[in-house]
């Protein structure tokens, strides 16, 4: 048989680059990925090819590092996501996926995959938990799969998603929606009073990348962070940048501009509900936008890691392809509007309310 002559039509434009890319981490669901869902799909790929799929004698280490699971990450996305250049990739991205239980975090930046789980929310509504990446998933959860934000939910409509009986084991495992949450936080009061009870250590050296958070400032929690030179003096939630992209913050005592008195690094507190605390300690709240009758929360600071939860188990997350903020939880049910009140006003927040037309 004779070879027939094939001809290569390239090169290909940067837009059949990543739609070809997005098919290969997608499948099915590629036309519904936004850069949020690229880039979270791209560490948990990493991850999982780096650990699941790597044959090593170095059983007691299988944990990966976090510079080798972004360096594999923005290799996968550098085709798919066009605007990889203008907001890279960073470490803050893995700390999300841990926290909604698709990767487990490990001292010294390390990291490994999940199991993956469902989490049922509604009837037959589940939230996709762990490190699987979605290109593994069977055809027809694909066809099911939505994306928002860094979370994955699927239409539980086939067999395979049955909930476990005495006498059937199924395919996928399941976790309850409380457990998935985690466990319920202490109050802002109580959190603040815990910080203000923190014990320091005199300073000699002062670090000058070192921010102080001004929980007085009327601005969204992402732009409360100042300089020390442009801080009072008193009593400060400090963060630093440090190796691997990560931030470890502190509790520290100003005088005149400079840091006299800091603690060990803070290890068992959520710094984002802690510094709702700090807000509401000093009258300066954060506020939302919540349109009640269109079921849908505008938010401009990042909430704690329980309600980010939450609002992945009952909305759906828009994203903007050029900014972070505002972040948009649209479709949230009326069945949830007072939970969802109940739960900003917990955390102290302004509610700014549309009125129903």
């Amino acid at each position: 048989m004779l070879a027939r002559d094939t001809y290569w039509e390239g090169p290909l434009s940067p837009q059949k680059v990543a739609t070809q890319a997005k098919a290969m981490l997608f499948g099915a669901s590629a036309r519904r990925a936004s850069v949020e869902a690229i880039r979270a799909e791209a560490i948990r790929i990493a991850v999982w090819t780096q650990t699941v799929t790597r044959q090593s004698n170095e059983l007691s280490q299988p944990a990966v590092s976090t510079h080798q699971v972004l360096k594999v990450a923005r290799t996968l996305i550098i085709n798919a996501d066009q605007n990889e250049m203008e907001t890279p990739l960073e470490r803050e991205l893995l700390d999300d996926l841990a926290e909604q239980g698709d990767l487990y975090a490990f001292p010294g930046g390390r990291w490994l995959p999940a199991p993956h789980r469902l989490v049922p929310i509604r009837d037959r509504y589940y939230l996709l938990a762990g490190s699987l990446p979605t290109h593994l998933l069977p055809r027809d959860v694909l066809e099911m799969l939505h994306l928002h934000g860094s979370f994955r939910a699927v239409d539980a409509t086939i067999g395979n998603f049955i909930l476990p009986t005495d006498g059937y084991t199924p395919i996928w495992q399941y976790q309850p929606l409380e457990r998935w949450l985690g466990p319920k936080p202490p109050t802002l009061h109580e959190l603040a009073r815990k910080f203000h009870t923190i014990d320091g250590v005199p300073v000699h050296q002062q670090n000058q990348e070192l921010e102080a958070y001004g929980a007085s400032m009327n601005r969204p929690q992402g732009l409360r962070w100042q300089p020390l030179h442009a801080v009072n003096d008193g009593q400060y939630l400090l963060r630093t940048a440090v190796q691997f992209g990560m931030r470890e913050y502190t509790r520290g005592v100003i005088r005149g501009h400079h840091l006299v008195q800091q603690s060990a690094t803070l290890r068992s507190i959520d710094i984002r509900r802690l510094c709702y605390a700090l807000d509401n300690e000093a009258h300066t709240p954060t506020s939302v936008n919540w349109e009640r009758d269109q079921g849908k929360l505008i938010l401009r600071s990042e909430l704690p890691t329980r309600e980010r939860k939450f609002l992945a188990s009952i909305g759906q997350l828009q994203v903007s392809q050029d900014s972070y903020y505002p972040r948009i939880w649209m479709g949230i049910a009326p069945e949830f509007h007072e939970r969802v009140e109940e739960m900003l006003s917990q955390l102290s927040v302004q509610i700014v309310t549309t009125p129903t037309r």
